[in-house]
């Protein structure tokens, strides 16, 4: 049975207290629990939560044009170094390497008949035409007996296979017109050797002779260069050696038939020794001049850098490069727009997007800490950007 309130009793006394149930201490303390959670899920989002953003930038290609001062004693802006001078010649035989026909005098025999009633004396070179106006010439001085005939060697007057003839009728137009009609000569022997084979000195020969004589004495000037650098106290970690040809000279003119020739080249060269720390420094910052806004120096092609010699002053110890180069360009991690600051709260999506928009973007990735975060950190220093 169930006792019966006394009502009376509460009312007399009224400091009576009533307790609470447990259903109601259940319910307050999951709410302080899932209200701790919250806190310290929130704590360890802002405390622990960091993200690593990759970027992989558009490299482009930056190139730049500009000079270089070498200086004993360098001022500002130049660079450490001296500028040096030699020059000398060398001599060498080379063996004609061409071969081909030679035009040559042809030589035949020709038998000479007089009716004249005493004999007629014909000295050497004497001429002999032919009815088409071919110019030969017998060797050596003869006699032509009277009313009787000889055989004289003869040659074409001109070198070439216009000379080489098997048969012709020739006039003698070195005797007068009265002894003229009493004479008559004829091939006895075709004329042959109007072309032989032969050595004959082309450009193609001097030319490659050349080539060899400036490499041995370049190489030797080059030698000589570098230690006289030393000698003087320059440093050669950076050298640039500048060879021209001032002359070269055969014993024989292209063209001519010879089996060897002499060839002369005198070759001067001029060394700019220099620090070559120093030369690379100015190299990117003049390449670093020439990239677009918010873009950086990834890389400088050494295989492109060429240097060429402007002015020189040996007697100061001062030289002008003229200097060409080429590098890449990525887009600088230092750029504004990818400020980490413009990166927080947002949500993984929405960075990514706005990363990828951004111009010189290749591609970009976000991978957040821990990894279920959807969200990046709220804290700046918490976000770490790399370009690549």
């Amino acid at each position: 049975m169930i006792p019966k309130r006394d009502e009376d009793s509460e009312l007399r006394n009224p400091t009576a207290v009533y307790a609470p149930s447990v259903s109601l201490y259940r319910r307050i303390a999951t709410l302080f629990l899932a209200l701790t959670a919250g806190v310290v899920l929130l704590v360890a989002y802002v405390v622990f939560a960091h993200a690593d953003v990759v970027i992989l930038s558009k490299q482009n290609e930056v190139k730049a044009d500009f000079l270089v001062d070498i200086a004993r004693s360098p001022g500002e802006g130049e660079v450490k170094g001296d500028a040096l001078e030699v020059q000398d010649s060398l001599t060498q035989t080379f063996p004609s390497a061409s071969s081909g026909g030679v035009d040559a005098q042809a030589e035949g025999q020709v038998k000479i008949s007089s009716s004249l009633g005493r004999s007629q004396t014909l000295i050497a070179t004497t001429r002999l035409l032919t009815s088409d106006q071919k110019l030969f010439r017998i060797k050596k001085t003869v006699v032509v007996p009277a009313s009787g005939s000889i055989v004289v060697d003869a040659f074409a007057d001109q070198p070439g296979t216009q000379g080489e003839i098997t048969s012709a009728n020739f006039s003698i137009p070195g005797l007068n017109a009265d002894l003229r009609k009493y004479f008559t000569a004829a091939v006895a022997s075709p004329f042959t050797g109007g072309k032989k084979d032969g050595r004959i000195i082309t450009q193609q020969d001097i030319d490659k002779a050349s080539e060899v004589v400036s490499a041995k004495l370049g190489e030797d000037l080059r030698g000589r260069l570098e230690q006289k650098a030393k000698d003087g106290g320059s440093s050669i970690d950076g050298e640039e050696i500048k060879l021209e040809t001032v002359s070269k000279t055969t014993d024989v003119t292209v063209g001519s038939s010879a089996e060897q020739f002499v060839l002369t080249v005198t070759v001067k060269a001029t060394g700019v020794f220099y620090d070559k720390a120093a030369f690379n420094a100015i190299v990117r910052a003049k390449l670093s001049e020439r990239m677009m806004e918010n873009h950086a120096l990834f890389s400088v092609d050494e295989g492109s850098v060429t240097r060429e010699v402007d002015k020189r002053d040996l007697a100061a110890g001062r030289v002008n490069l003229q200097v060409s180069a080429k590098g890449t360009e990525m887009l600088s991690s230092k750029s504004a727009s990818l400020d980490p600051q413009k990166l927080t709260g947002i949500s993984v999506d929405a960075a990514q997007k706005y990363l990828q928009s951004l111009d010189g973007v290749a591609s970009a990735s976000v991978r957040t800490r821990p990894f279920w975060i959807g969200r990046m950190p709220n804290v700046a220093d918490h976000i770490h950007v790399e370009v690549r």
